[in-house]
């Protein structure tokens, strides 16, 4: 893998364990810190996918107790089906300057705040 791809090792990456109910509907969400994930990924066969991040893994009930103990606040119930995946975790950009967001052929100055505009006056004819 390229070094300059941006989730190379894990990196810029988060884990999502998520527990769907009978009706299929998500009913609880849990992040994983990578540090939380390198303890708990030997419990899953992922192959080629060390990371997670081709999908969705379905954790059996079997690991979900040593899973539980890694992530305290994964609180696992009886008929709701679990899957832990990865997902983009990338650090806040430096963000655009203001005149980046500039519109070309409009003076700024020009432009009212919306602070400072009044409603129109309704006049009866």
């Amino acid at each position: 893998m390229n070094s300059d791809y941006p989730f190379e090792n894990g990196r810029d990456l988060s884990w999502a364990l998520e527990g769907f109910g009978p009706d299929e509907w998500p009913c609880s969400s849990v992040t994983l810190a990578r540090e939380q994930f390198l303890k708990v990924r030997g419990l899953f066969a992922l192959g080629d996918d060390e990371w997670m991040t081709t999908g969705d893994h379905p954790v059996p009930v079997e690991v979900q107790g040593s899973l539980q103990a890694v992530v305290e606040t994964a609180l696992f119930e009886e008929g709701v089906d679990y899957f832990l995946g990865a997902c983009q975790d990338l650090p806040p950009g430096p963000g655009l300057p203001l005149d980046d967001l500039a519109v070309p052929g409009v003076d700024p100055s020009a432009v009212a705040s919306t602070q400072s505009v009044t409603a129109p006056q309704r006049h009866n004819l």
